[in-house]
């Protein structure tokens, strides 16, 4: 059978895709669109440990071994070979790490299970980058792919302090070794040269040169650029920011979280100077520090770039919650848990995509009983949803899907619905709207309302209030094309009814 154009078109690029994925990442942009947070393959670095199932057979490979300048007690060496269409790199050490400077001492090899004299490989694999910028097409890597001091010494240098970024050791290596390392010829010619500012974000004592540079280190001021998807607050603890290391890195002596809420966690570095042997990091909870000392050699490298051919889709017009936290009820001191979570988000175009990560949430705290706005911030814009915390030993009162201000049509009809926790017997949901006690009951409806309104539970007993909800407004809309649009629906019966549901108000008829 004869093989259409259009058929043996779309092998042919499939074969070239595949191409480029076997050549260790993805190269062309062109036709792509990028929203704030998405992410992408390019070039390609060791990174999986692959010891346990290809180790005695990649001994076996010739090759030249390379000396990496640790401190010549350390003699830490590498080598890179190809085996079956992957490309591995195999590490041996003869002492361990120090964590400051070069040469030898008690770093972090050993807890991190690579143990001096024994050979590790470890393969290739596409970089994954996060997208920060489409429209400039910068990309921060989002994992801390090796373990390299900000600077190998503590000590000024002639007329520059160790922590300046423009004659410091990991501006070189990155430039240097990571460059021609992680990237083919093609994929370099995509990488443009950025103008970077190198200040202090504290003090012009210890500002650095400006410089061109192919790959770079986030500064202070870009780490927490909301509009790159981070919390603008340095003291946030920001999932976003938090990044784990390969296990390439941890070869190499890089510290992380081994247990706890920040397991596999690292901290990675910043080129924005603190003081004189100083600079900035991210933590492993997503904190931005000040203190690092620059010669410290287990903090993790993030590499930034910004590379031509990415097209930035339409820009973000808002976000909304789409479905809630499975959990949506705490007791007194947990903490928030946003599994489950996911959003909206409405571009400019009018097209919207589910965000399932890349979100921070700020405002809980369960310091106290009662319901909790929770703020969600993603690409820039903020949304709300609510929750509660209840003391386990006492009943508690909710509207469903509480909102502290809603509007709705004039004259729509409104069901509410009572939520109890912890029930007692013989107690009764009371309705409250304006302040009045309108009847019990599990729901209450207002019906064909004409001007806002205030809506309360209270849980009584006896005369005695168990416990009350937060106050619910409903702005009615009374202007006078609201009133003209009512008065049509009212002679078709297509009022709005609405039932302020479980998650969101469902419209039932209209």
């Amino acid at each position: 059978m004869k093989m259409s154009k259009k058929l043996l078109s779309v092998l042919m690029c499939l074969a070239m895709l595949a191409g480029v994925l076997a050549a260790g990442g993805t190269f062309a942009f062109a036709g792509d669109t990028y929203n704030v947070g998405d992410t992408l393959y390019y070039g390609s670095y060791p990174q999986t440990d692959v010891t346990a199932t290809l180790g005695s057979t990649l001994n076996s490979i010739g090759g030249t071994w390379t000396n990496a300048d640790y401190g010549t007690s350390v003699n830490m060496r590498y080598k890179d070979v190809n085996y079956n269409g992957e490309k591995y790199r195999g590490v041996i050490f003869d002492a361990y790490r120090a964590i400051f400077g070069k040469g030898a001492g008690g770093g972090f090899q050993q807890d991190n299970g690579y143990i001096k004299g024994n050979i590790y490989w470890f393969k290739y694999e596409p970089l994954r980058w996060r997208v920060l910028d489409p429209s400039t097409g910068f990309i921060l890597c989002d994992t801390a792919i090796d373990s390299q001091p900000f600077n190998y010494s503590s000590s000024e240098s002639g007329s520059y302090y160790a922590s300046n970024y423009a004659q410091s050791d990991i501006r070189a290596w990155l430039n240097a070794d990571f460059y021609n390392t992680a990237f083919s010829e093609a994929e370099k010619s995509k990488i443009k040269t950025t103008a970077l500012e190198n200040t202090s974000a504290f003090s012009s004592d210890y500002d650095s040169a400006s410089t061109n540079d192919k790959i770079f280190l986030l500064s202070w001021d870009e780490a927490k650029n909301s509009a790159y998807g981070f919390s603008s607050d340095p003291d946030t603890l920001d999932v976003v920011k938090r990044i784990k290391g390969t296990d390439y890195a941890k070869s190499q002596g890089l510290w992380y979280c081994k247990d706890g809420p920040y397991k596999n966690y690292a901290h990675w570095n910043l080129r924005t100077p603190w003081t004189t042997i100083f600079n900035c990091i991210v933590d492993y909870s997503g904190r931005m520090l000040e203190a690092n000392v620059v010669n410290q050699t287990d903090i993790g490298i993030c590499p930034a770039m910004k590379i031509q051919g990415m097209t930035a889709a339409a820009g973000l017009k808002s976000i909304a919650v789409k479905t809630m936290p499975t959990k949506t009820t705490y007791n007194l001191g947990e903490a928030l848990n946003t599994a489950g979570l996911t959003l909206t988000a409405t571009y400019s175009d009018g097209s919207t995509k589910t965000v399932t990560s890349g979100f921070t949430c700020t405002g809980f705290s369960s310091s106290t009983m009662g319901t909790k706005t929770v703020t969600v911030t993603y690409g820039g814009k903020t949304t709300t949803f609510y929750v509660k915390v209840i003391d386990s030993s006492k009943p508690a009162v909710d509207i469903r899907n509480f909102t502290a201000n809603t509007t709705v049509d004039y004259k729509a009809t409104v069901t509410f619905t009572a939520e109890v926790t912890n029930p007692v017997s013989g107690a009764a949901v009371h309705w409250f709207i304006d302040g009045k006690d309108e009847g019990t009951g599990d729901t209450y409806t207002v019906t064909k309302a004409k001007k806002s309104y205030n809506v309360q539970i209270r849980y009584i007993k006896d005369g005695s209030l168990l416990a009350e909800s937060e106050i619910e407004t409903v702005n009615v809309k009374t202007g006078f094309f609201a009133k003209l649009a009512a008065f049509f629906r009212s002679i078709f019966g297509k009022l709005p009814k609405i039932v302020q549901g479980y998650f969101d108000a469902e419209l039932i008829d209209r």
